[in-house]
């Protein structure tokens, strides 16, 4: 069996070309490729965080809410006067006040004369 030379600088050329291929297109291709790709779980992860994040807060505001209500049941005694349930006959200690330098409404708890000593 005869090797010829052409066969021997086929092999040759064969390697070299694998081996531009590889260092100058594939190696960058697939190094952006699973970059991007780490990137993108990287930014699902962070908004699941996120998610989580506001789910907790949701359930804090709703817990506090709950509280607050059961709070304002237990300080308002209701007068019903001929089946008008809607409102209580008591005005509650606690009021929502506007502040203008502050631009939010604020939960205030109002001190009714009788309560001072």
């Amino acid at each position: 069996m005869e090797i010829n030379l052409t066969f021997i600088v086929q092999i040759f050329h064969f390697w070299f070309a694998y081996y531009l291929l590889s260092r100058f297109l594939l190696k960058p291709f697939v190094y952006e490729h699973f970059k991007k790709k780490q990137l993108k779980l990287t930014a699902i992860h962070a908004m699941q965080q996120q998610e989580r994040d506001l789910n907790d807060l949701i359930e804090q505001k709703n817990r506090a809410l709950v509280d607050f209500k059961e709070q304002m049941k237990s300080q308002v005694s209701y007068q019903h006067q001929s089946g008008d349930e809607s409102e209580p006959s008591v005005v509650a200690p606690v009021s929502m006040e506007f502040v203008p330098e502050q631009g939010v409404d604020f939960l205030v708890q109002r001190v009714v004369d009788a309560y001072r000593d």
